[in-house]
């Protein structure tokens, strides 16, 4: 068991294997830079269609209700009290 976790933490011979990780390492690094711009304009698109709804929120007004009346409405409830 010792002797596997010596070999598990131990430096590697193989310039060869050594490279190749190098080599997979530097290409993870790219994808994830590229994934990483992509987030970043879906990003900037989220924030604009955001703000684009807000400002539309916003600019709703409320409705205004004139409503006038002769009749007595003291007769009507607005349910059980």
């Amino acid at each position: 068991m010792i002797n596997f976790i010596k070999s598990f933490f131990a430096a590697s011979e193989n310039k060869i294997d050594t490279n190749r990780d190098a080599f997979y390492l530097a290409d993870k690094i790219i994808e994830l830079q590229e994934k990483v711009k992509i987030l970043e304009e879906e990003n900037e698109q989220m924030r604009d269609v955001l703000s684009d709804i807000q400002n539309r929120i916003t600019s709703i007004r409320p409705v205004v209700y004139n409503i006038t009346s002769k009749e007595n409405l003291s007769e009507y409830t607005l349910g059980d009290k």
